[in-house]
């Protein structure tokens, strides 16, 4: 049973990248309040949270209902993650550029944060293949548990990228921002590398 469960965290974590996409929060979150920064923080990983939950219970039903497939959804959400990555890196375009306050959260909280960062299509794939293999073993409840340790640590891990924020300063946030917009651009095409040669490979 243990050895299920570390397969599983191990998969999710890897996959969630918790550290990395901290630092990519940094540059998302560089002109926002503590507040502002932890009520994004928490609601992007509990709107990440309830849609692994729910591609661990319906997932396969869902994707073969609708006829998307895993490389399309790859690459609409590379395409998508790249917009964000430019703004970044040309313009400098993060958090202010939507008015403060609950909108701005809500808005960095469900896209790039919590889609596709915290839970892409790699992710939700991992965690359909986790549910039907252990569901198969009636240890399901070890897959959930291994998807609420890693959304915890992405928590801590994006808390802890405030403080950082808070410490370095405005100039070099903004660096920090520009070259995480890099980062992110790169991981953009990776998303979209990897779904292309899935649907024409």
């Amino acid at each position: 049973m243990l050895s299920e469960f570390l397969t599983a965290f191990v998969t999710l974590f890897v996959i969630v990248d918790p550290i990395g996409t901290a630092a990519v929060f940094v540059g998302l979150a560089r002109n926002l309040s503590a507040v502002q920064a932890r009520a994004i923080a928490l609601k992007a990983c509990l709107i990440a949270f309830s849609v692994l939950l729910f591609f661990t219970f319906f997932g396969s039903w869902l994707l073969g209902h609708i006829g998307i497939t895993v490389p399309a959804f790859r690459v609409a959400g590379g395409i998508l993650l790249f917009v964000t990555a430019y703004k970044m890196v040309m313009h400098g375009e993060t958090a202010e550029a939507t008015p403060p306050g609950v909108e701005q959260a809500r808005h960095i909280a469900v896209f790039p944060l919590a889609i596709p960062l915290l839970a892409g299509p790699g992710c939700m794939t991992a965690t359909v293949l986790i549910s039907q293999r252990m569901s198969e073993n009636d240890t399901l409840y070890l897959g959930i548990a291994a998807l609420v340790a890693v959304q915890a640590i992405a928590l801590l891990c994006l808390l802890a990228a405030n403080r950082v924020m808070r410490f370095l300063g405005e100039s070099v946030l903004s660096v920090f921002a520009r070259l995480f917009g890099v980062l992110l651009a790169a991981l953009a095409v990776q998303f979209i590398a990897d779904g292309a040669r899935q649907l024409f490979g």
